[in-house]
């Protein structure tokens, strides 16, 4: 019975091991994976954030540095209008793209603002405030889970 006890404590251990082993590779394979690829435009390493809004989800990047808010508003519409979708001046001075469910605004960090239930507003802005940003609504960039891209980003400090 003692050699029994002793066969099975090894037995939990080697398992416990094993198990925990495999949860490791595995999370550090998925943590190690880039973020899905985004429009040409906007193309940085990764998003700032994701939300959801109901069924929808948005992705933000920040995509100032070098380029102007007219500069990337340009490359936007070259890109965009090639892919079929159409502008909507609706909303000015959001640069806004649509498609079906899809939906692109280029406008600065000032102008917007994530409201109650993940909803989009668009805000007055602030003149000293230039860097540009791209909000992406179901399109590239928007699929992976809400849940690991918040853990990749607790992680690797985004």
């Amino acid at each position: 019975m003692i050699h029994f006890r002793m066969v099975n404590r090894k037995s939990i251990a080697r398992f416990t091991v094993l198990v925990t082993g495999v949860f490791l590779i595995s999370s550090i394979a998925i943590l190690s994976q880039p973020a899905e690829a985004t429009f040409r435009f906007a193309a940085v390493d990764h998003p700032v954030d994701i939300w959801a809004e109901g069924s929808n989800r948005w992705a933000y990047f920040s995509v100032g540095g070098t380029r102007s808010l007219g500069q990337v508003a340009s490359e936007a519409r070259g890109e965009l209008v090639a892919q079929g979708f159409h502008e909507d001046r609706s909303r000015a001075p959001w640069v806004r793209y649509l498609k079906g469910d899809q939906e692109v605004v280029i406008c600065t960090h000032s102008e917007f603002s994530v409201g109650s239930g993940g909803k989009l507003l668009q805000n007055k802005g602030r003149p000293d405030i230039v860097w540009p940003v791209v909000l992406v609504k179901n399109g590239p960039g928007t699929h992976g889970s809400l849940q690991l891209f918040q853990v990749k980003k607790l992680i690797h400090g985004w």
